[in-house]
């Protein structure tokens, strides 16, 4: 399953994986390259820019890169059958 949509101007990736839903920001945030489902490896989503590849759960880049930045990621769960998405509180 996967859904894009906007929140607050940003566009939102959300994924449905074996450890439940995941949503992203469906931007890179090295300079802004969009990600999307077919990117999407195991627990990895791969920038289709630069080719940076970003941990789903974490927000780590896994590409050796000073630049490279954390995914932004948005609280997620399933509750009565819908996806509920939350974005994450600072710090």
């Amino acid at each position: 399953m996967l859904t894009l949509f906007t929140a607050d101007g940003s566009p939102i990736l959300v994924l449905n994986t074996r450890r439940g839903p995941v949503a992203i920001e469906a931007r890179c945030p090295h300079m802004g390259a969009p990600l999307s489902a077919h990117d999407v490896r195991r627990s990895t989503i791969r920038c289709q820019g630069h080719g940076f590849r970003y941990d789903l759960y974490s927000g780590a880049c896994r590409t050796p890169h000073p630049l490279a930045g954390r995914l932004r990621r948005f609280r997620a769960w399933v509750d009565q059958g819908r996806v509920i998405v939350q974005s994450e509180s600072p710090g």
